[in-house]
């Protein structure tokens, strides 16, 4: 299985957001101990080092991604920035990380798109399997 993430997921789990940390630590955990694959989009470096304004940020995040080898960034390569344009004409309050993110996850063929962003979730629901970060169990 391959599941698809937005930023906020990791940064839940970094930051250990009091309302979101667990969940994101049960993704990590399946990550670690399962063969569940999980894809995100290259950007998540950016919007995570820009969140925590931290000058050391970039070399924690690159090493928390090292970690993490089940799962891989794709770059917002012509093809998933194509689909982000034609999300954007389909849902245009869709921001563009929000239309990276969730082209990223259709163009990856991901099972399922978790993410913490409400806004974010209704669209992605019309698009694919997707899931609200704090309503995900690791058996989901």
């Amino acid at each position: 299985m391959t599941i698809a993430l937005d930023s906020n997921v990791f940064l839940a789990y970094l930051a250990q957001d009091e309302e979101f940390y667990t969940a994101a630590r049960d993704i990590m955990q399946l990550l670690v101990e399962s063969d569940t694959q999980a894809v995100c989009s290259s950007i998540v470096f950016s919007e995570i080092v820009y969140v925590t304004k931290e000058p050391e940020s970039l070399l924690v995040v690159d090493a928390f991604f090292a970690k993490l080898t089940n799962c891989s960034d794709k770059p917002a390569d012509k093809i998933i920035c194509q689909k982000a344009a034609q999300l954007r004409q389909a849902y245009p309050p869709l921001k563009l990380p929000d239309a990276l993110h969730l082209a990223t996850a259709l163009i990856a063929r991901a099972n399922k798109f978790i993410t913490a962003d409400k806004r974010l979730l209704l669209i992605a629901q019309r698009e694919m399997t997707s899931i609200y970060l704090k309503d995900f169990h690791i058996n989901d």
